[in-house]
């Protein structure tokens, strides 16, 4: 084999490899017939950070996306949790639905940016909703008083001011919760000693 037929053997399998990454990039099918349809991506978790409190150059606070028919679950909202959902691709602002396994600061320490910078920056157009067990809605209010500045200031006609509401519910040990993209969570007590009250759940989505 020559130098040039190897040449030409690296280009064309790079121009197969090219053309297959963009056929497994595009959700958009042809069906019998030939009518455009989208393709149901499965379910998929993402992990947007997996250290704990400890400062670390490579493992941001904890959080957890769960993606299920185009939406997105957040579980827990640890440090750098709104610029590790950009650079995993997801959009923050289609991140409204929020569920807290416990209210240990590293666990919310990034819900503020979230919250904030999500709506004056980037204008997302829907409320935060979070589940968390009993003391939520004590530290939203208090979330809330401490960005009050911003919430009087920062809003106008392009940034509603109600876009800022949250909804919260708070959640008890067997509680199962539905989304209404039907996805389903079971809250399970665990035992965090200084972090109690604290859950898992048990995570059901259609696939």
């Amino acid at each position: 084999m020559t130098h040039h037929d190897r040449i030409t053997l690296i280009l064309l399998a790079l121009c197969l490899l090219t053309l297959t990454t963009i056929s497994f990039a595009d959700d958009t099918i042809l069906n019998e017939a030939g009518v455009e349809h989208n393709q149901a991506k499965p379910t998929a978790l993402t992990f947007i950070g997996t250290g704990g409190p400890e400062l670390s150059v490579d493992r941001s606070g904890i959080a957890t996306v769960l993606t299920t028919d185009g939406q997105h679950l957040l579980i827990d909202a640890g440090r750098n949790v709104m610029q590790n959902l950009y650079e995993a691709g997801i959009d923050p602002r289609e991140v409204t639905n929020i569920v807290l396994t416990h209210l240990h600061n590293d666990h919310i320490e990034g819900l503020p940016t979230l919250w904030m910078t999500g709506w004056f920056l980037l204008g997302r157009q829907q409320p935060l909703t979070i589940w968390g067990p009993v003391g939520t809605k004590a530290m939203v209010n208090g979330m809330r008083q401490m960005y009050q500045f911003d919430r009087v200031h920062r809003a106008d006609d392009f940034n509603d001011g109600q876009l800022l509401d949250i909804e919260v519910i708070e959640i008890k040990p067997k509680q199962k919760l539905t989304m209404h993209n039907g996805v389903s969570f079971t809250a399970i007590e665990a035992q965090h000693n200084d972090g109690n009250p604290a859950f898992s759940f048990f995570i059901e989505a259609a696939d």
